[in-house]
């Protein structure tokens, strides 16, 4: 069996606590767009763990709206809202401390998100962490989105690692389903969803306090994808 080299987490709702923020950018933004329009936070749900042309394409479609460019106007909104909103970070309770452990461990990091590379790298940034990952995979990057496989082909891909090395960190049912279908076995997080939505994954936590290097080993001794 091969080592386990290399970890690969996604980002909102993952790493950081920000799903809220991002529903509420994604609302504004649309309501700049569609201003006679009503958006239930709900309506969101369904999408996250999808980058934000899928999101609002989705969000379009349900009110009979069919308009690329529309959708390409109301995502370069998001990011502005999105800033506007943002004021400090909050992590999932141990994701610093567990990503700055498993580096120091050896094993090779990236995110893999379906977030905006600028957002992700601001974040990481201020959480001081972003030196500690070799690749970001973000939305601008690929052309088929979670629950695509891509995002996560990319990144082995570029890292030069094999699915049988490689372990990933999803809180969302697309993203579980991305990190399967390319064969890499899922720690699911329960910040958004609930074991049975995230049933797909090899483990589920509610937080990466939860976690040791010693239960990684052991998901991957156990892998069977």
């Amino acid at each position: 069996m091969s080592q386990l080299t290399t970890l690969l987490f996604d980002f909102d709702g993952t790493l950081v606590e920000s799903t809220s923020k991002h529903t509420e950018a994604i609302i504004r933004a649309f309501l700049e767009h569609v201003p006679n329009s009503e958006v239930d936070p709900d309506e969101r749900k369904a999408y996250i763990g999808t980058d934000y042309s899928v999101t609002i394409r989705g969000m379009l479609a349900q009110r009979g709206i069919d308009d690329d460019e529309l959708v390409q106007k109301i995502v370069e909104r998001i990011d502005v809202h999105y800033d506007a909103l943002h004021s400090g970070i909050s992590t999932v309770a141990g994701s610093p401390e567990f990503v700055r452990a498993v580096h120091a461990a050896g094993f090779r990091l990236g995110v893999v998100s379906g977030a905006g590379k600028k957002h992700i790298l601001q974040t990481l940034d201020q959480l001081k962490l972003r030196d500690l990952f070799e690749i970001v995979v973000a939305w601008e990057d690929v052309d088929a989105y979670k629950p695509h496989p891509e995002p996560y082909l990319k990144a082995m891909r570029e890292l030069g690692v094999q699915a049988s090395e490689t372990l990933a960190f999803e809180d969302t049912p697309v993203g579980v389903e991305a990190a399967w279908v390319a064969e890499i076995p899922v720690v699911g997080i329960l910040t958004t969803f609930n074991d049975e939505e995230l049933h797909k994954a090899a483990r589920t936590v509610r937080d990466f306090t939860e976690l040791s290097i010693t239960d990684l080993h052991t998901l991957h001794q156990n892998r069977d994808v």
